[in-house]
């Protein structure tokens, strides 16, 4: 989990402890500005640890990035479209997922007390972009119903489950055939038909 806001920084490392995960997202904070290319070459960063055995104990964990932005770049050093070209070499795909509406502003308060309002349309384009270049895809989420509709789409993508199924009676017929096939052989090895 990487949060950008002024900076990018690693919330948690690439897990499947749920735990661990639900108490760095509820250590999110928005703040003043977006380092939108620094997040995703952090996050390319995360899913490369994750790959080379910096996984789990489960082993190495498949890497994708969901990213949630406007699709602004107002701080950090890389650009989005070249931190996304880091991604898309090493095949990791960007499911970009666009915020807010075309009117949607914040209310900033500097140091001074002073308030203002800045006008933060999303960057569709630049997101659009993003997905596909690294062979992922672009999500429009103005709402809350929008963002929960794109969550059930996205995790039956890129999720999975682990499903228990017992398989012993197929061990239990090939016994069986094996056992006749025996039993065929024997008998006519030894001429025991009449």
């Amino acid at each position: 989990l990487v949060q950008f806001s002024t900076e990018a920084r690693v919330l948690s490392p690439a897990t499947r402890d749920r735990e661990l995960l639900l108490g760095a997202l509820s250590s999110l904070r928005a703040e003043g500005r977006t380092a939108l290319g620094d997040a995703i070459a952090f996050s390319v960063e995360v899913g490369v640890n994750a790959t080379q055995g910096g996984g789990d104990k489960e082993g190495p964990l498949p890497v994708s990035i969901l990213l949630l932005s406007d699709g602004a770049n107002t701080a950090g050093v890389r650009e989005p479209l070249e931190a996304a070209a880091l991604a898309a070499d090493l095949g990791i795909p960007i499911f970009a997922v666009a915020l807010g509406t075309p009117e949607g502003t914040v209310r900033i308060v500097d140091v001074l007390g002073n308030v203002e309002t800045i006008s933060v349309p999303p960057d569709r384009e630049t997101l659009m972009r993003i997905a596909e270049q690294t062979g992922g895809q672009f999500f429009d989420a103005p709402t809350a119903e929008d963002l929960e509709n794109v969550y059930l789409e996205i995790g039956s993508r890129v999720g999975y489950e682990t499903e228990t199924r017992d398989l012993s009676y197929l061990f239990a017929g090939q016994a069986g055939l094996l056992m006749l096939a025996g039993a065929a052989l024997s008998a006519f090895w030894f001429n025991r038909f009449p």
